[in-house]
């Protein structure tokens, strides 16, 4: 009986122990290009748990998703923070995708976006400021 009971509380100790951390969505549009939306999962704790950990891209009916297995899209240097939001994704070392944006005079991020050889301009904007 002593013996689970201090077995419980290792436990409990090991699991409240364990850091939390929560994740954000920063949601991208691409004016003139109707139908394409990014969605970034964005970690809220220190490297590696921080920073852009996911990129989710709708183009219609179409979806892409870095990272689902080996063999789906990978991000490249993502980097986020209050000023500046960019990252690759590339497909077999090919380069599918492109952001760079930085903030403006409100919340949103505003830069460009290469995404299948085409560029333009790109909107994103944190969860909360929508």
């Amino acid at each position: 009986m002593k013996r689970s009971i201090l077995t419980a509380a290792a436990g409990a100790t090991l699991l409240a122990a364990a850091p939390a951390f929560a994740t954000s969505t920063i949601h991208c549009t691409a004016p003139g290009r109707a139908g394409v939306e990014l969605y970034l999962s964005v970690g809220n704790g220190p490297p590696p748990e921080g920073g852009v950990t996911q990129v989710r891209i709708v183009e219609g009916r179409r979806e892409t998703v870095t990272g689902y297995d080996r063999s789906s899209p990978r991000l490249v240097r993502p980097h986020v923070d209050p000023r500046a939001l960019r990252f690759d994704i590339t497909v077999g070392g090919q380069r599918l995708a492109s952001l760079d944006a930085r903030t403006g005079p409100g919340p949103a991020y505003l830069g460009s976006l290469l995404l299948r050889g085409r560029t333009g301009p790109v909107r994103c904007l944190w969860d909360e400021d929508e």
